[in-house]
């Protein structure tokens, strides 16, 4: 009497395959397998039901458990294919749902955005999502210093050979907002494919801070704390307001610029010549909370050259300093309406001495002034530069 080898299980078909619209799958018969008798199923025929117009499978019982069946799904539906047993007096049916799906190439799954530094170690990583076998990836208008590389295997669908996971590493040479194309090429049931997106990289240094100076409708003065000096990534032509225009500016203080050796003195000594390389400046990463101040003043003054200008225009608080709260950092928010009886009369004595460079400007100095711990301390004097504002005919 033969052995018995009923119910049977096909070991990764238990809930049915998911297939795609116009890609082939490929069925091992050797997933079939006996509850009591795994090495008795022999011979077997496998017949479908309710399958595509056209998709047929084939019957070869003489090669178990290597056979394979290979179809090709033309439409969203739901099908079944039927897998009929026979041993001896004994036979079986068990039937595998098959799903099939509108075809996809799948998606890559990577952060919006990439925050890091000039000369900092930058990592990230991006995962493909989908049905295709992940082959080759690509980084392209990404920062200097930023590629693409393995990371180490985690098993699974992140197993080192699948290529579902890599990393966004290196160190990035210049600041800037760079918009990155992250590409996959992906092999679908022997068809090549790519997959895109899109990684924004900001990365702060210099007088570029990412969380700042990113946006831009945001208007900047940094305070250099070490040398007293204003200077601004927003006003990179020079600081200006336009006259009766109201204005908004983020106030920020950095610890900064820090000491990062001694000048360079290189001797060529086949050419004859010396000469001196200035160390990299380093402003710093940190800045100063806001809390920290009691009083905060910008003051423009016109630049005469007399050891008194007039003060145009003075705006601040000695309480209630306005602030605002950009990604987790305090910065002073000052507003003001570009106008004073000082600056109108400034302008129209300027238009009235009828100098064709400066009938439409006005030339003056700004300040910084606050009161930290009680001390009442200035910046030096940066240029500012008031516009006259373009009338529409």
């Amino acid at each position: 009497m033969p052995t018995p080898f009923l119910p049977l299980t096909i070991t990764p078909y238990g809930g049915g395959i998911t297939a795609h619209v116009g890609r082939a799958i490929t069925l091992d018969s050797a997933a079939i397998l006996c509850t009591t008798n795994p090495q008795g199923i022999e011979p077997y025929t496998m017949t479908g039901t309710s399958l595509p117009t056209g998709v047929t499978i084939p019957t070869d019982g003489t090669t178990v458990p290597l056979h394979h069946i290979h179809l090709d799904m033309p439409a969203v539906g739901e099908f079944f294919m039927t897998v009929h047993l026979e041993h001896g007096s004994d036979e079986n049916d068990l039937t595998i749902p098959i799903h099939v799906l509108e075809a996809s190439s799948g998606e890559i799954d990577a952060p919006e955005i990439v925050t890091g530094w000039v000369g900092a170690d930058l990592l990230a990583m991006a995962f493909y999502s989908g049905d295709c076998e992940a082959k080759q990836w690509y980084l392209s208008d990404a920062p200097d210093g930023v590629e693409t590389a393995a990371l180490a295997a985690c098993g699974g669908p992140y197993a080192e050979d699948t290529h579902a996971v890599v990393a966004l590493t290196g160190k990035p040479t210049a600041p800037g907002i760079y918009d990155a194309q992250l590409s996959l090429q992906v092999c679908c049931d022997e068809t090549p494919d790519i997959v895109r997106t899109t990684v924004r990289m900001i990365i702060s240094g210099g007088i570029f801070l990412g969380w700042l100076n990113s946006d831009p409708t945001i208007r900047d003065l940094q305070v250099m704390m070490y040398s007293r000096e204003v200077l601004s990534y927003a006003f990179a032509g020079g600081v200006w307001f336009t006259l009766g225009y109201h204005a908004r500016v983020r106030v920020v203080f950095r610890n900064g610029p820090l000491p990062r050796g001694l000048p360079k003195v290189v001797v060529n000594a086949e050419a004859g010549t010396t000469t001196t390389q200035e160390s990299e400046v380093n402003y710093g990463r940190d800045i100063i909370d806001a809390g920290e101040f009691d009083e905060l003043w910008l003051t423009l003054r016109q630049k005469t050259g007399d050891a008194e200008e007039l003060v145009l225009l003075e705006k601040g608080a000695a309480t209630a300093l306005p602030t605002e709260t950009i990604e987790g950092h305090v910065v002073f928010l000052i507003e003001f309406d570009v106008t004073s009886d000082a600056l109108q009369g400034a302008m129209e004595r300027v238009a009235r001495a009828g100098d064709p460079q400066a009938v439409n400007s006005l030339a003056c100095l700004g300040a910084i002034s606050w009161v930290r711990d009680g001390e009442r301390e200035s910046s030096l004097n940066f240029d500012v530069t008031i516009l006259r504002p373009v009338r529409r005919v």
